[in-house]
């Protein structure tokens, strides 16, 4: 008898359509072309070895009814690594837009359901900034296996020893006590949000003014989810196709995005919503289509950050839909907007709700949940997420990474994703778009750049100083 999945595991296993496949996918570059065989080793000593889903594939129930007809994890049988592996060659001349080219052609690809749920591209051929041959992988997994969260710290494991880097890698793969939060109805995160509104309303009673504001922000965070209003009407909002494009930005430095954020008052990640706000403002103004408002979903981790990466990695993230201001304003107004916005947001815990949901949502037959799913991820028009990376360049096999990035999948009747990466003090946003939703991917990307142009402006400027 197998595993059973967790109930957020088997909601975004069972998301996965041919218009939205929910399938994260991770690109590394390097310099120089990888040892490719040191490669395979490294991903079946520090992956394969230590991470029992790599060697495990899912088994649906006969009959999907809940409690009982919940999907589990097996193992696989005769589990062979190189059936998970796939050597490339870059069409000339190898640049970025070949890069770019290539995990356009795979994108979509469906991960296949009799195997374990994952798959990497050897890519050779890559060019790097100075002309000569360096190369790329491309890692692709379905969601089912775990969050951006447990991603990145697989993507670390992976990486050699490094003494900069102490709490990553393979000692960080303990197994930590069990966390009964992440169990198939998320009953705890339901008790802890009902004895924590139970506080606020005494709080309230007592004229307590800071658990005055938790209680209002709780009492207008359910109100907007059990409304479920939909987004504004966009050309963001159509139909979704199949065929999904990808690009991402240039760079711009953390440190510049950090220090914005303390000139403001707000967060970095306050920060970095309102430039993507503003961004995406601008290209619905281009294309005919004004809104003060654009409903984002954002996940919202709920792991303690102070505890080991379960080896069976997973999901445990909530979700949250804030609307982003995204007319036309001045920029220290727009921070100041979402900040506010987002400070409700946490105020209410509104991303504990939605775990719960989603976890009990992933009980029920596929069918069911897709209805529902839709219905509440039509609150948004685009999804962003922001995973920190490694703060050093990482290696792996004995070959440094000179670049890393991904995409988010969307869900539901969502046609763009937006996912912000930090890697070595440099910040990245992956675009993955629906082409119907939008044609203009490289007017979407200009846009970006030049939101984020402010960031560079600042290195410069400090550099000159």
């Amino acid at each position: 008898m197998g595993e059973r999945l967790t109930g957020a595991d088997a909601a975004w296993l069972h998301m996965d359509r041919p218009t939205n496949r929910m399938v994260v996918n991770m690109v590394a570059w390097f310099d120089t072309e990888p040892d490719w065989g040191a490669l395979r080793t490294a991903l079946q000593q520090r992956w394969v070895d230590a991470y029992p889903r790599l060697r495990q594939h899912v088994k649906e129930p006969l009959l999907p009814i809940a409690p009982w007809g919940v999907p589990e994890w097996e193992d696989h049988p005769g589990f062979d690594i190189d059936e998970h592996l796939v050597s490339a060659e870059l069409d000339a001349p190898g640049d970025e837009a070949a890069l770019h080219a290539y995990v356009e052609s795979h994108i979509t690809d469906p991960l296949r359901a009799d195997r374990p749920l994952w798959s990497i591209h050897f890519i050779s051929g890559y060019r790097n900034s100075s002309g000569g041959r360096g190369g790329a992988v491309l890692l692709r997994a379905n969601h089912a296996l775990g969050d951006g969260f447990a991603l990145m710290h697989a993507v670390m494991a992976l990486a050699d020893h490094d003494d900069r880097r102490p709490e990553q890698g393979p000692a960080a793969l303990i197994e930590p006590p069990i966390d009964s939060e992440t169990g198939v109805s998320g009953l705890e995160s339901v008790r802890e949000y009902i004895a924590d509104g139970v506080s606020n309303v005494a709080g309230l009673l007592r004229g307590n003014l800071e658990l005055s504001r938790k209680a209002a922000a709780r009492v207008a965070s359910l109100a907007k989810l059990a409304v479920v209003q939909q987004d504004a009407k966009t050309p963001l909002r159509e139909k979704l196709g199949p065929k999904k494009r990808v690009t991402w930005s240039t760079t711009v430095p953390v440190d510049a995005v950090r220090a914005r954020a303390k000139e403001t008052g707000a967060t970095v990640n306050d920060v970095l919503l309102a430039t993507v706000g503003a961004a995406m403002g601008r290209y619905l103004r281009q294309h005919g289509s004004e809104v003060e408002g654009l409903g984002f979903m954002l996940p919202f981790n709920l792991r303690p950050l102070d505890q080991p990466m379960p080896r069976r990695l997973g999901n445990m993230f909530g979700l949250v839909y804030p609307t982003i201001p995204v007319g036309p304003m001045d920029a220290d107004r727009r921070i100041g907007l979402v900040h506010d916005v987002m400070t409700r947001i946490k105020l209410a815990k509104q991303a504990n709700v939605v775990f719960t949901w989603v976890s009990s949502v992933g009980l029920t037959p596929a069918p069911i949940e897709n209805v529902l799913i839709d219905r509440y991820a039509g609150m948004s028009s685009l999804i962003v997420t922001n995973v920190p990376g490694p703060k050093h360049r990482i290696s792996i096999a004995g070959s440094e990474v000179t670049g890393l990035l991904f995409w988010v999948p969307t869900s539901g009747p969502v046609g763009v994703g937006l996912s912000l990466i930090s890697y070595a003090g440099d910040l990245t946003i992956g675009i993955y778009v629906d082409a119907m939703l939008v044609p203009d991917l490289d007017g979407l990307r200009s846009l970006i750049d030049d939101e984020l142009s402010v960031f560079r402006s600042e290195k410069q400027a400090a550099t000159a100083g």
